[in-house]
């Protein structure tokens, strides 16, 4: 079975689906159980993009096509396939998500569905492109032929909204790098890591809010840091941050290896996100022994388990916990233990192996 995987967004983006992307692309490669095949699209610095591609994979065909990327999406749903036409050797498709997938294909087709954010919050990202992004979505349920949900709750949340995926979906869970782990060269620091786009649905206002309830004498000992891109409608929140100071640091995106150390340096982990599909940066927090709170809310418990501290999103309620799991060394420590176990149940190449699953499904 020759598999073609659209890999477009593993080397144009750094987080979220394009994380994912880079490591089902890289995993696929290295499975003998299947011939994967890949498609990137790029119009700029394609020699780069050739280089990162080879880094990411090794003896695999893949084909280098010159889309402009503000146009991939409408050429995507063309009556004449491209994807098809490039690559006619190619079984089955899995597109990594709904942008990627070819509407008009003549084979088989797997999607990736990784969050239902324009359906239950279209203020979060604006009216227009949460519209766009929901007409797509409700075109690709009806053409695929099997959607995989990275969780339970954006599986339920899709039958809800698209009746139609009823029968259609398998649950593959995300995973997690061997690179992210306790570093005992690194020295523990004061601070509270939050990680993820700038961005309404990350909800770091509460965090923000209730850190300013701390007693004195923590605020004065503790620093916020932010690690991760600036999204959009983010002057609310970098508004709300200017009380905190220079309590508050705004590091930007890191690549791995910064991101790992400053796991490592950090006291605790935070997130207080309003939903997430999965929330990759919670396995990342615990599996380097990072003591984690966040939200009570969408797929977070799946994926914590009973490691993490979840609170209602409550400023209240979060300055407590915050208090108690500031001072309490003891149960910091309990908190370690339980995020490493609960981590190694999620990796990447289980990931890969359950999507081959499904490709397996279609094909009999």
């Amino acid at each position: 079975m020759i598999v073609g995987i659209d890999g477009t967004r593993g080397i144009n983006e750094k987080a979220g689906i394009g994380r994912y992307t880079r490591h089902l692309v890289n995993e696929m490669a290295q499975l003998d159980s299947i011939d994967a095949q890949f498609l990137f699209t790029a119009m700029r610095n394609k020699k780069e993009k050739t280089r990162e591609i080879k880094r990411l994979i090794s003896n695999c065909q893949f084909r280098l096509k010159s889309i402009p990327g503000e146009w991939k999406n409408s050429i995507w749903g063309w009556p004449m396939s491209l994807p098809d036409y490039w690559m006619p050797q190619v079984d089955l498709w899995h597109a990594p998500s709904i942008w990627e997938a070819p509407l008009h294909t003549r084979k088989p087709l797997v999607v990736t569905i990784h969050d239902m954010t324009p359906f239950l919050f279209p203020q979060l990202r604006g009216e227009k492109v949460s519209k766009n992004q929901r007409k797509r979505t409700i075109r690709v349920v009806k053409k695929a032929d099997r959607l995989i949900c990275i969780s339970h709750t954006t599986a339920e949340d899709l039958i809800k909204f698209v009746p139609t995926a009823k029968g259609k979906i398998a649950i593959v869970h995300l995973g997690v790098e061997e690179n992210f782990q306790p570093l005992n060269y690194v020295k523990k620091e004061n601070i509270i890591l939050a990680v993820g786009t700038i961005e309404p649905r990350k909800n770091l206002q509460l965090l923000f809010k209730a850190f300013l309830k701390l007693p004195k004498k923590l605020q004065d000992e503790y620093q916020i840091w932010i690690v991760g891109a600036r999204g959009w409608f983010d002057n609310q929140i970098f508004g709300v941050a200017e009380a905190l100071g220079d309590r508050i640091k705004f590091c930007g995106f890191l690549n791995d290896r910064e991101l790992v150390e400053a796991y490592n340096k950090a006291t605790i982990f935070a997130f207080p996100s309003l939903y997430e599909g999965f929330g990759l940066p919670l396995l990342e927090a615990m599996a380097c022994g990072l003591p984690t709170i966040a939200n009570n809310v969408s797929s977070i418990p799946e994926v914590v388990g009973d490691a993490a501290m979840l609170l209602t999103n409550d400023v209240g309620r979060w300055q407590a916990s915050l208090n108690r799991l500031l001072t309490d060394t003891s149960l910091r420590a309990n908190m370690r233990h339980a995020g490493l176990r609960q981590a190694k149940k999620f990796t990447w190449k289980k990931m890969a192996e359950e999507t081959v699953k499904v490709y397996d499904e279609i094909q009999r």
